[in-house]
């Protein structure tokens, strides 16, 4: 006989917890649209704690990090970006504008604007002034897989710029 070791939510306390994390979300990116980086400065001791003295990385640090990462790990990296990369610059080449005259003087249309910047803030929602933003917590594994896929994507899809810091990673084309 089949006995629970533990049971899932129900739809009602999903729509819940759904709702709070969205309400959270909503709040930080609003925070950090209102307050800059010093909303930046203040989540990450509140969530990471962790208070650099800045949060840009020089070149140095860049190098400095990327060469305390394992060989294979850092091939691995690099696959991924690639295979993101790859498959982004697919997607963008079959995207199209579109416009049509259905009637005599009557067209209709669309068109592919690429966001102005991408920015590591976890909720894939467009920030105002047409950034994207994904927020990447140091310390899930998942969510710096995440990174790859949207900061490569978009930067193939023709974002202007990405933002790479440490904790909103800025780094300028």
């Amino acid at each position: 006989m089949a006995r629970w070791l533990k049971r899932g939510m129900d739809a009602g306390e999903i729509k819940v917890a759904d709702a709070k994390v969205r309400e959270t979300v909503e709040a930080i990116l609003g925070q950090v649209e209102d307050q800059k980086d010093a909303a930046i400065r203040e989540l990450s001791k509140k969530f990471d704690n962790w208070e650099p003295k800045d949060f840009r990385l020089t070149p140095s640090e860049i190098e400095k990090t990327i060469s305390q990462i394992v060989k294979r790990d850092l091939e691995d990296i690099k696959f991924a970006q690639a295979q993101v990369r790859n498959f982004a610059q697919k997607q963008r080449e079959s995207m199209h504008d579109l416009e049509v005259e259905t009637l005599p003087g009557v067209v209709l249309g669309h068109r592919h604007i690429p966001v102005n910047a991408i920015g590591l803030l976890r909720a894939g929602r467009a920030l105002s002034d047409g950034c994207l933003g994904a927020y990447v917590n140091r310390h899930r594994q998942s969510r710096r897989r995440e990174a790859h896929c949207r900061v490569c994507a978009a930067l193939q899809g023709g974002a202007a710029s990405s933002h790479c810091r440490r904790h909103a990673f800025r780094r300028r084309r």
